[in-house]
């Protein structure tokens, strides 16, 4: 794609015809990237995520544009995008390295199923890398947190929490495990059941059982003192006070029983 191209898209994208500078802000970015620019497309996929928000039409342009807009400015990794979080819906969930972000949102596809897209961006060795998931057939999930655990051979566990909206009671918060290599983030069996190596747990649950909980969104799955907890949800789907817990030896997490 063309730099005129690219700068033709985010302008019928955002209605920028009635800012005269813009387009000159633009092209300036992809050759200085500095904080000034950055906070001038935080205001820019502000103005577009509202618009995506009235005009479901919109949803498949905004998310090709906002993945980018991360992907043509490596620099966006270490952004806080404070404002864009205060302002709207999308979520960014950062690891404690700054190495792996995960920017999800819903794309306002759905009815009581809500379909969000994200966008995967990483460090592997300075090289930065995004990828667009777009929710499609599979609803996909929005992440909430990013954890991260060393392992006995220095190499970095990320667990990220994912969060499915399947009606308005039914929902299922889920972890999964990953490392970067080779430019690429790999689902890696971290978890160790007394049967099975699992790259991913997931919880499914009533919502209604856990609605009177404070935060948002809840908090089932947490890791604390290299300890994994995972909430014991019975056959009604009701969240419980037990939970499965899962011992962090250095190369994975080992069941350890109910608590």
């Amino acid at each position: 794609m063309s730099k005129t191209t690219f700068i033709f898209g985010i302008i019928s994208l955002l209605n920028f015809n009635v800012y005269s500078n813009q387009q000159s802000n633009l092209i300036k970015y992809e050759i200085v990237q500095d904080k000034n620019e950055l906070a001038t497309l935080e205001e820019n996929l502000i103005k577009a995520y509202k618009q995506m928000q009235e005009n479901a039409e919109l949803s498949s342009s905004f998310a090709k544009q906002f993945n980018q807009i991360i992907e043509k400015n490596p620099r966006s990794l270490e952004y806080s995008f404070k404002k864009l979080q205060e302002e709207t819906d999308i979520r960014i969930a950062t690891s404690s390295d700054k190495k792996l972000r995960i920017y999800s949102w819903d794309n306002n596809q759905g009815g009581t199923m809500r379909f969000f897209d994200q966008i995967i961006q990483f460090n592997d060795n300075g090289k930065i890398n995004s990828n667009l998931k777009t929710a499609n057939e599979d609803a996909q999930s929005f992440i909430s947190k990013i954890y991260s655990i060393k392992t006995n051979k220095k190499e970095t566990i990320y667990l990220t929490i994912n969060n499915s909206i399947y009606s308005t009671k039914d929902a299922t918060q889920s972890v999964f495990a990953y490392k970067i290599s080779n430019n690429k983030l790999i689902a890696t069996k971290a978890f160790k059941t007394k049967n099975q190596s699992l790259s991913s747990i997931h919880c499914e649950f009533n919502f209604f059982s856990v609605v009177d909980r404070p935060e948002r969104p809840v908090e089932l799955i947490t890791l604390k003192n290299n300890i994994l907890y995972i909430p014991l949800i019975n056959k009604e789907g009701t969240v419980t006070k037990k939970n499965l817990i899962y011992k962090w030896n250095g190369s994975n997490f080992k069941y350890d029983g109910i608590k």
